[in-house]
């Protein structure tokens, strides 16, 4: 009784099977370039608006004088979501000296303790970056409330979320999905066109097979 032989691929389709990897993998490269690419530009356009905002909300008189008084979560509250309002941030709001929110344009924040990560705002220096609220990756700009004598006696924030990785891809290229899927579709064209073309030349035989009549 003669043994079962392990079945292998045809030549053709050992080809295609490498080209499809091959095609993956370049797909998978240029995504992921492209989110970095995006991110960064993200950073540099929004960091930038974060910091005008957070440098005019600190600026506006209303806020420069209200930020010490009893009433500060009532009487900020006005210029705060003017400032939201007028932005492209996420939230924006104004803190008391140790971090503790007085008025956000998210109600849900005040009184509870800001993000701050690597910020030294508190020490009267402005600052920009990414932090971490909760699951989220946030970018944030902060800009301290300085009196005449140069003492921090409030803080300015604004924050915008990071976009999701398909909104990221959007920003770097508005026609970058289509063009990724238009390569896949020719590429995996091109690739079944060519495995066609060769198992026919093969006749379908196996590495194995054409080795034996070559020998």
């Amino acid at each position: 009784m003669r043994s079962p032989t392990k079945r292998q691929l045809s030549l053709a389709s050992q080809l295609l099977l490498m080209q499809l990897v091959v095609l993956t993998c370049v797909l998978a490269v240029v995504g992921v370039l492209s989110v970095q690419q995006s991110t960064r530009v993200f950073e540099e356009q929004r960091g930038s608006q974060l910091r005008s905002v957070a440098e005019y909300l600190a600026n506006v008189p209303v806020v420069r004088s209200q930020v010490l008084q009893p009433d500060a979560a009532i009487s900020l509250a006005p210029a705060v979501d003017r400032a939201f309002a007028l932005s492209a941030a996420d939230r924006v709001s104004v803190a008391a000296p140790d971090g503790t929110i007085l008025a956000s344009s998210d109600p849900t924040a005040n009184g509870r303790p800001a993000v701050l990560g690597r910020s030294r705002v508190t020490e009267g220096r402005g600052w920009s970056g990414e932090i971490e609220s909760g699951d989220n990756r946030v970018l944030a700009a902060h800009a301290p409330i300085l009196t005449k004598d140069g003492d921090v006696m409030g803080l300015a924030f604004a924050e915008a979320d990071y976009p999701t990785v398909g909104e990221r891809l959007s920003l770097a290229a508005p026609d970058l999905l289509l063009y990724l899927g238009l390569g896949a579709l020719l590429g995996l064209a091109g690739s079944l066109l060519l495995s066609r073309v060769l198992w026919r030349r093969t006749r379908g035989l196996r590495s194995s097979e054409i080795a034996t009549l070559a020998d």
